[in-house]
């Protein structure tokens, strides 16, 4: 006798005369009912409530799909979160990816400076003339002519200690 199974209508399978209580198809009963439900479940329970199970199994089963998108857009948004830094050229704060908060200078400052004066240091060494050139002279407004000339006052003296 063909059966429709109550997991999935679209199931049909072959029951013997005898097999009245499979309500189930073979494989919904292994892959739904054993694997997932027969912890939770008593056989009639579960048949008793299936409607419900079945509403819930698809809940279940889009809050997993759900995570997986959420997963794959997190990259996407992961710059919505930012940290904000002073600049140590202009004093100004701004915005940096929280990976990324080794950055010390704005992009405007960055372009203005730390370009053309990587030409001539390594990173380091500029944060370091910076500082010092700051603390030289304060706060006031300052020109890369003004750091570059700093900076060769700045080794000489270094190099004559």
């Amino acid at each position: 006798m063909t059966r429709k199974c109550l997991w999935d209508e679209s199931h049909t399978y072959e029951s013997n005369g005898g097999e009245d209580y499979r309500h189930l198809c073979p494989a919904c009963y292994f892959n739904i009912y054993k694997n997932l439900y027969s912890d939770k479940y008593q056989w009639h329970d579960f048949l008793k409530n299936i409607e419900t199970i079945k509403i819930e199994h698809k809940i279940n089963e889009l809050k997993k799909e759900l995570a997986l998108y959420e997963q794959k857009l997190k990259p996407l948004n992961g710059n919505s979160k930012t940290v904000e830094v002073e600049c140590l050229f202009c004093g100004e704060a701004f915005k940096v990816d929280p990976k990324e908060t080794w950055r010390y200078a704005c992009n405007d400052c960055f372009k203005t400076f730390v370009v053309p004066l990587r030409q001539l240091y390594d990173q380091k060494t500029i944060r370091t003339l910076i500082s010092a050139f700051k603390e030289d002279h304060g706060g006031e407004y300052f020109e890369l002519e003004d750091v570059l000339k700093f900076a060769k006052e700045y080794f000489n003296n270094k190099t004559d200690d």
